[in-house]
């Protein structure tokens, strides 16, 4: 499943808003609609992604695993950020390789991002975040005095590149909590309460769960990508622990999946 709002943005030819002599015109009313619906129906795409990023992650906890959990919730928290921005109907598509954000509204040009990321796709979602809700309640606060995406994408790239080996059997010191309570009273707890997502020891696993809690409240549209009952209960068979069913994530799965 490929996403269809930015292969459609990309087939419109749109020049920049910051070409002096542009070669067509802004948005129409129908492409507008056009890309709005197909950016709905892609942001049910990537809201399947991220929570199951995040019962991936969670089975690797049980399992006494920390580096790749690492990995799997920080790609949640890309997959959620592209979701809302795909939900507030803002397209992030590329151009002959060339990064470009479009608000899908009449009479809109894409632009570019700054020269400083437009050689990562995540740092291009997230900067086009920052750029457009510097309020938002997602943003609100620092953790451990970085902005909430730097310092996700620096607990990834150690994950990932910056450590010679993963700390295995060893733990991360970002997990060292779940050996003091349960995964299943721990999802429950984040859920409740979002201020665990900004703390450093709580925060890799708290603040993707944040993220789908703030999509549930935007309200979802979209067709859903899952494909008949059997995907379905295969869907929630992932969302369980060792006691069974994760009732807080299976939960929110029926809210943000439709």
């Amino acid at each position: 499943m490929l996403f269809e709002a930015a292969r459609y943005a990309a087939s419109l030819g749109l020049p920049l808003a910051s070409e002096v002599v542009p070669t067509r015109g802004p948005l129409t009313l129908q492409e507008a609609s056009t890309l709005v619906g197909k950016l709905e129906d892609d942001s049910q795409k990537l809201i399947y992604s991220s929570l199951l990023s995040i019962a991936v992650g969670l089975r690797g906890l049980e399992l006494q695993y920390t580096t790749w959990p690492t990995i799997n919730f920080y790609y949640s928290c890309f997959y959620s950020i592209r979701a809302i921005l795909a939900l507030s109907s803002v397209c992030l598509y590329y151009d002959a390789k060339k990064p470009r954000s479009l608000e899908c509204l009449v009479g809109k040009l894409p632009s570019q991002p700054p020269g400083n990321v437009r050689g990562s796709t995540h740092k291009f979602a997230f900067d086009a975040f920052s750029r457009r809700f510097k309020s938002s309640p997602i943003l609100s606060q620092t953790i451990d005095s970085q902005t909430p995406f730097d310092w996700l994408m620096k607990r990834r790239e150690d994950a990932n590149y910056n450590v010679a080996r993963f700390v295995e059997p060893s733990e991360s010191v970002y997990f060292s909590y779940v050996k003091r309570s349960s995964i299943r009273k721990l999802c429950v707890e984040y859920l409740q309460d979002a201020s665990y997502a900004f703390d450093p020891d709580h925060a890799l696993m708290a603040y993707p769960l944040m993220l789908i809690k703030h999509i549930e409240g935007m309200g979802v549209k979209g067709h859903s990508c899952i494909q008949g009952n059997v995907d379905d209960q295969k869907y929630e068979g992932y969302l369980v622990d060792v006691f069974g069913p994760l009732q807080p994530l299976l939960q929110l799965k029926k809210s943000v999946l439709l």
